[in-house]
Formats: structure tokens, C-alpha cells, sequence
């Protein structure tokens, strides 16, 4: 049976999509008529007052259908029916936080329409409209790419069986191949849509050098030459480089991370490895783009030694440490381990300290040196297998081997208990009431320990009534007056 798929591209509902068509079908009309109109009006030698009037029109036009076309797609009050089989397009959601930024450039254009910088108005409502184009444009090439990976890699098409006859690839192998060309379909339309983005604005390399070099005042601290142009751009590459990291990095959670199904250690890992390189490029370009000369690093290192002997040791050590759990791994987010302080799980691995949730709900802080330094328990280091342990005791009376076959074939019966290291019973001590047995097993998710040896008493007290064994209960105490 075929199983069909209906990917949403836009979020929207019927009436939504409809006015969405129509105001861009509009907008898509009036650029088209305005290049037009100038065209006609500089080969007719127009005068001036037309080409003014038809430019504010145009840029007025332009602006009340954008902003339109942004009150449609943010602010709808219901939501589009949830039909069988729909799958969302969930990964692009970051290209919303623009929505500002469009608002922003639309007061712009309209305040410079309203004191009368004409041109700049019309020139700050063209390149509104398209730049949308264009990241209209790289939105449906990025799902088009989408479409066609999971069509070509469907088990059902004529492609999918070829590809799978061809390569010998099982399921997982097949769709790490599709991972891997969506992957490079994101980064070719990156690098592509970067310049046309830019060049819509008439931005180059060229112009953000020349920017550098002619903020030339300022004054100097040895070789480097401080000015608050130099201060603001630093910050602003700072700032870009953090953002770009973040898109980055939920780039990579969204896309990759979250189809490898690699173990979240692994995935918390790369993840913050990523993000540690990513702000490091982003300081040394915000740096370099201040006039700090790295060829002077000898100078810098003395400083910083200066300032982790006068107290930044303990920091040091922590972020250091921090670096070796990330490469090493010998702790990853979400093992159970066992401190001094406490045990619990590992929900975050920070540069300074780790964040461990006992049971009770309650966060313990330690510090990354301190995971290093001091012995610690973990329960799920190499894999996730746990031991359950169920002691029940027997009356004298009582024959053994009915007890120990009777264990174990409760234990072999629980659907989480393993086959291999198999269960086994022994005959722990000889008490003073009766002889005490336990009953030893192995569960695939340490987190399931518990559970199943609660299961196995419940089990074991409706068939040992159903068998006749007694469970021996010491004499109550005489009470004398």
C-alpha cells in the first residue's frame, strides 16, 4: 500500500494562502510597472515632477502590500487543519525572526517618503521586494530539494529500488545518503543566496573594506590604532558571528543531529563543539576587524598569564576540564552518575560547571575540575545494560529447587529481562525464619532496573500463593503488662 505525504510548505490556512497569492500576484505587478515606467520616462525625457510622482506611488504601493503581506503571514487567528499524513515544514521557522527587521526597513522607507527623500524611499521599497524574491526563491529551492530526496528515496519508486539494489545500502545507509545531499543542497544555496542577498543592497566585500579603512581617527595604544569606528564594528561582527552560530547550530540539531540517531552524548558533544569553534571565529574576526595584530600573541599570552596567576586559576581549570569531558567523553548528557554530592542525571555540560537532575528534581552544580579530578560512578559509560537484584526468603519447609526453577521462570517470562547474561538465582544466606534467595537479572535501559524488580515482587507474591510457598514472617512480640 502506498503511503502518501503531504509536506505544508507556508503554515497557513485557505482564506490566508489566498489573500498571500493576491498580494504577491499585486506587488510582483507593481515592480514589474514601475521598472517599466522608468524605463519609458527616461527614453521619453519625461519631466522630472512625473518621475518623482510615479517613484513615491510606486514605493507607497510597494510598502502597504509588504506590510500586508507580513499581517497575513503572522498574524492569522486560526490555525490550518490537521490532515492524515501531514508532515510540516518546521526547519525554516528561524527565517521568521526577520519579521522586525522587514517592519523596521518599512518605517524607514515610509518616514523618508513622508519628509520627501523620495528616491530613498522607492530605493529602500525595490530592494525590500526583491530581496523577498529572492529569499522566496531559495525557500522553494530548499524544499524542492526536500521533495525530491524523500520521492527518490522511497522505497516504493523505481529510483529507491534501483538505488538500493545498486548500492546494497540497508534503510539507515540509505537515508544517510539523503541526509547527505540535503545537507549540500543547504550549503550550496547559502553560499549562493549570501552574495545575491548582499548584492540587492549593493554591498560588497569591497565596501565593508573601504568602511574599515577610512575610519582612520581615533588614537593608539601601542600598535593598535582604537576608534569607535573600529570598537562598533568589532561588535557588530561579534554579534553577527553569535547570531550566525545559533543559526548554525539549529541548523545542524534540526537537520543532521536529529536524523544520525547517534547517542545524545555524541549529539550534545558536536553540538557544543560547534558552538565553542563558532564563537571563536567570531572573537578572533571581531579582533582582528578592532586592529589587534595577532602576530603579537606572545604579548597577549603574558597578559593572560598575568591575570590567571592573580586569581583566574579555578576558571581556567573548569573551562579546560570542560573541553576534556567534551573530547574525552568519559561523562555525557544523559548518563546516571554517582558523586559525592549526589546522584542523578547529566542535563547540560557548561564551560564552567555540569548541571546533574537527581531523582528528587533537584539540580546539583559542579564544577567541571571537580568530574576530573575525583572518582566518578557511571552507570551508563559503555552501554546502558542494568542489574536488578530481587531477595525473597522461603520457609525450611519449602523445596528449594521449586522456589529457584519457579524464579526463574518469572525472570525469563518479563518481556525487558535478557536472555544473555541470563538470570540466575542464588541461595544467599540462612536465616533465622527461613532460607533467603535472590534473584539476579540483566534489563537493556538501566532506568528500567527498578521498574521491572517492582514487577517481579508483584509477580512472585500471586505465585507463590498459586504454588503453596510460604514466605516466613517472624513471631510478634508478647506484650506483657
Amino acid at each position: 500500500m502506498r503511503l502518501l505525504i503531504e509536506e505544508i510548505v507556508v503554515d497557513l490556512d485557505d482564506s490566508a494562502a489566498s489573500r498571500l497569492t493576491v498580494l504577491s500576484t499585486a506587488a510582483c505587478a507593481i515592480a514589474a510597472a514601475s521598472d517599466s515606467l522608468d524605463k519609458i520616462s527616461t527614453s521619453l525625457f519625461l519631466p522630472v515632477s512625473y518621475t518623482i510622482g510615479q517613484s513615491a506611488a510606486s514605493a507607497v504601493a510597494l510598502l502597504i502590500l509588504i506590510g500586508l503581506l507580513l499581517l497575513t503571514l503572522t498574524g492569522q487567528t486560526t490555525q490550518p487543519e490537521d490532515r492524515p499524513g501531514a508532515k510540516r515544514a518546521t526547519y525554516l521557522h528561524w527565517v521568521y525572526t526577520l519579521v522586525p527587521v522587514y517592519w523596521l526597513l518599512l518605517g524607514i522607507a515610509a518616514l523618508a517618503l513622508i519628509f520627501g527623500y523620495i528616491a530613498l524611499g522607492n530605493f529602500i521599497a525595490g530592494q525590500i521586494f526583491n530581496t523577498s524574491v529572492v529569499i522566496a526563491i531559495l525557500f522553494m529551492l530548499h524544499h524542492l530539494a526536500d521533495a525530491a530526496v524523500n520521492a527518490a528515496i522511497n522505497p516504493l519508486s523505481r529510483f529507491g529500488r534501483a538505488l538500493r539494489r545498486i548500492s546494497g545500502f540497508g534503510e539507515r545507509g540509505i537515508e544517510r545518503v539523503g541526509l547527505l545531499f540535503r545537507t549540500g543542497v543547504d550549503i550550496l544555496l547559502v553560499l549562493a543566496g549570501l552574495p545575491l542577498l548582499l548584492l540587492q543592497w549593493t554591498v560588497t566585500w569591497v565596501d565593508f573594506g573601504s568602511f574599515a579603512n577610512s575610519a582612520l581617527f581615533g588614537f593608539k595604544i601601542g600598535n593598535i590604532n582604537v576608534s569607535l569606528w573600529s570598537v562598533l564594528l568589532a561588535v557588530l561582527i561579534l554579534f553577527i558571528g553569535w547570531a550566525l552560530t545559533r543559526i548554525v547550530i539549529r541548523w545542524l540539531d534540526r537537520r543532521i543531529l536529529a536524523e544520525t540517531r547517534i547517542d545524545k552524548g555524541v549529539q550534545d558533544s558536536v553540538r557544543k563543539t560547534a558552538t565553542y569553534v563558532g564563537y571563536l571565529l567570531a572573537a578572533v574576526f571581531a579582533l582582528t576587524a578592532a586592529g589587534i595584530d595577532f602576530t603579537n600573541f606572545a604579548l597577549i599570552a603574558g597578559a593572560l598569564g598575568v591575570g590567571i596567576g592573580f586569581g583566574l586559576q579555578a576558571i581556567v581549570n573548569n573551562f579546560i576540564s570542560g573541553l576534556i569531558l567534551l573530547a574525552e567523553r568519559p561523562i555525557r548528557v544523559g548518563d546516571w552518575i554517582v558523586l559525592g554530592a549526589g546522584e542523578g542525571i547529566v542535563k547540560r555540560i557548561n564551560v564552567r560547571s555540569t548541571v546533574i537532575e537527581t531523582f528528587d528534581n533537584c539540580s546539583i552544580i559542579v564544577p567541571n575540575l571537580q568530574l576530573i579530578a575525583e572518582p566518578v560512578k557511571n552507570w551508563t559509560h559503555d552501554d546502558t545494560i542494568g542489574r536488578f537484584m530481587v531477595a525473597v526468603q522461603a520457609t525450611y519447609d519449602t523445596d528449594e529447587e521449586l522456589v529457584k526453577d519457579t524464579l526463574l521462570e518469572l525472570a525469563r517470562s518479563h518481556p525487558k529481562v535478557l536472555t544473555f547474561p541470563e538470570p540466575n538465582v542464588t541461595l544467599a544466606r540462612f536465616g533465622g525464619f527461613g532460607i533467603e534467595y535472590e534473584l539476579r537479572g540483566n534489563v537493556a535501559d538501566v532506568f528500567e532496573a527498578a521498574p521491572v524488580a517492582s514487577e517481579l515482587r508483584f509477580a512472585l507474591l500471586k505465585i507463590f500463593r498459586e504454588k503453596g510457598i510460604v514466605i516466613p514472617q517472624a513471631p510478634a512480640l508478647a506484650v506483657t503488662r
